[in-house]
């Protein structure tokens, strides 16, 4: 369990605790945390930037509708990346990832 900075809309600063994951992102490799915000929403976020990639929740609910299963954390993760590079493009996600400003 780690914990890391994030900076919300408003530009108010709180800590995010979750897991690390290293995660490939076309042929690059990134850090992330996956962590629970709330009793259920489960999100991918950026290590280093604190940045929200989105919410797993809802391919956990997909995922369990189709095969009655729940995956591993990790796989939900790398799920989220295929469908934020499949409506988006590989070299978009990498540019928006790439030019969030550190903060961990």
């Amino acid at each position: 369990m780690r914990t890391i900075k994030s900076i919300s809309k408003d530009g108010k600063r709180f800590e995010l605790s979750g897991n690390v994951a290293l995660l490939y992102v076309g042929n690059k490799r990134y850090k992330f945390l996956i962590h629970c915000y709330g009793t259920t929403e489960k999100f991918l976020t950026h290590f280093a930037s604190g940045k929200k990639l989105g919410s797993l929740t809802p391919i956990i609910y997909e995922n369990f509708k189709s095969n009655y299963t729940f995956i591993k954390e990790r796989e939900l993760s790398k799920l989220l990346i295929e469908k934020l590079i499949n409506k988006h493009g590989v070299e978009r996600v990498q540019v928006a990832i790439d030019s969030a400003q550190a903060i961990n």
